[in-house]
This record gives C-alpha cells, structure tokens and sequence, in this order.
C-alpha cells in the first residue's frame, strides 16, 4: 500500500513570496480559469480516477491530462496514489472541494452577468484583425 504524496508548500519558504500584492491569489484563479483544469478538479470531487480515466471524460490527450495534473500536482490541489500500475488522483484538501462547491453556489446568483459580461472570455478574432481602410480615390 502506497502512502499518499504531500502538497509542495511553497509558501512555507519567505524567500519564495512574490512581493506582488495578491501573486498567490492571482496564480490560483489563473490556474482554475483554465478550463482543463478545472473540469480536472471538478471531476476529482466525484471520485478518485487514473490520468487516463480524466482524459477520457474530459476529451483531453493522455500527455495534456498528465501535464495538467502535474501543474494540479505541484501547486498542492491534487494528490497522487499508486495502485499497482496506475496512478489515481484525488482533491488534495476538502478546503479544494469547499471552493469549488462555494463557486457553484455563486454561479446560481450571478451566471447571467458573468455570460452576458463582455470583460471576460476570449477576444473576438475579428477585433484583433488591422483595421483595413479602402483606398483612397487619389491613390
């Protein structure tokens, strides 16, 4: 029987602290604002799976999962078991599921605001294009 592995605690070492007000922060909600990742942890708070049962589910390659759940790994919101030949992922911390549990109840409050939102979500394609301007008559 294999003993579960550690979270990395970065934040144990000072010198490792960012100077930045709300670094720590700002990287946790960038790591959850990816959506395989998300939907990573998400499917974790239903049960523990093997890299290749989260690929599956969530229509990533096996070398995309594994890469997610390293940064997951590293970052301390999963945790890893060896079973035989496989590795099975779980939430690191109930503290991960009371977050994510907490997001889908503020979901059900402000999900039309954040859809209808034009701040957030990917830039048109069109408006990153150069603004073409029709000839002049002179030209």
């Amino acid at each position: 029987m294999s003993v579960m592995s550690e979270p990395i605690r970065l934040l144990d070492r000072p010198s490792e602290r960012s100077a930045e007000p709300f670094a720590v922060e700002t990287k946790l909600f960038r790591g959850l604002a990816d959506p395989a990742r998300l939907g990573i942890l998400l499917e974790l708070r239903g049960a523990p799976q093997s890299a290749g049962q989260l690929a599956s589910r969530l229509g990533l390659s096996p070398s995309n999962a594994s890469n997610h759940l390293l940064c997951l790994l590293e970052c301390g919101l999963v945790q890893v078991e060896s079973i035989g030949r496989h590795n099975v992922y779980r939430l690191a911390d109930p503290a991960v599921e009371r977050l994510l549990d907490a997001s889908a109840r503020l979901l059900t409050e402000v999900a039309p605001a954040i859809e209808a939102c034009l701040n957030y979500g990917p830039p048109s394609r069109r408006a990153l294009r150069p603004v073409r301007r029709p000839a002049s008559p002179e030209g």
